[in-house]
């Protein structure tokens, strides 16, 4: 299930939400994994994976994420309304 997020298309929620992190902490490396990933399931980030300091990274990366994990799923179910039941 495609969902498109701030203009980039993503094969599902997971993706979305861990490329954005990624994007988030300028990790170009980790963001491009994310994306060539065959399946939501084999996604494997955390802020563990993130370059920097992780005491630092690890405020941003809950502020981020619970952002991004409103933003996208609103997304989602905007564009597949049927997804709610």
């Amino acid at each position: 299930m495609q969902l498109t997020f701030q203009g980039k298309t993503y094969t599902s929620a997971k993706q979305a939400v861990y490329a954005e992190l990624a994007s988030t902490f300028q990790d170009e490396a980790g963001r491009q994994r994310i994306m060539d990933a065959e399946s939501a399931d084999a996604i494997q980030y955390s802020v563990k994976d993130v370059p920097g300091e992780l005491d630092a990274n690890e405020v941003k990366w809950n502020t981020r994420m619970t952002q991004l994990l409103y933003d996208i799923n609103l997304i989602k179910f905007q564009q597949y309304p049927g997804t709610l039941s």
